[in-house]
């Protein structure tokens, strides 16, 4: 009936694998099981982290069009290279129910 998450942001790997930072307090039990095994849940203050551990000298994918700004300082600093694109999240929203 509603979505749980208020805020998030999610890594999406080319294997399929998510990484997704939230308010962990957010996700109960439910939303987990629902979510699987390819969604690791961080709390979104641990994104910094993840990033600096695991996607330096990297490529990222994203729309810096409409991501945080922070992300685009974030990714310059690590060395980690962008590819600029329209998030995909924007396409579905953009289709009207029937």
């Amino acid at each position: 009936e509603y979505s749980p998450i208020l805020l998030c942001y999610a890594l999406v790997k080319k294997s399929g694998k998510i990484h997704l930072f939230v308010d962990n307090k957010k996700i109960n039990s439910e939303v987990r099981a629902y979510l699987g095994k390819d969604v690791t849940i961080y709390e979104i203050e641990e994104i910094e982290k993840v990033l600096e551990s695991g996607y330096k000298n990297k490529v990222i994918q994203y729309d810096a069009n409409t991501a945080p700004i922070w992300f685009s300082n974030k990714f310059k600093e690590l060395g980690i290279k962008t590819l600029s694109n329209i998030d995909p999240c924007l396409l579905p929203k953009a289709i009207k129910n029937k």
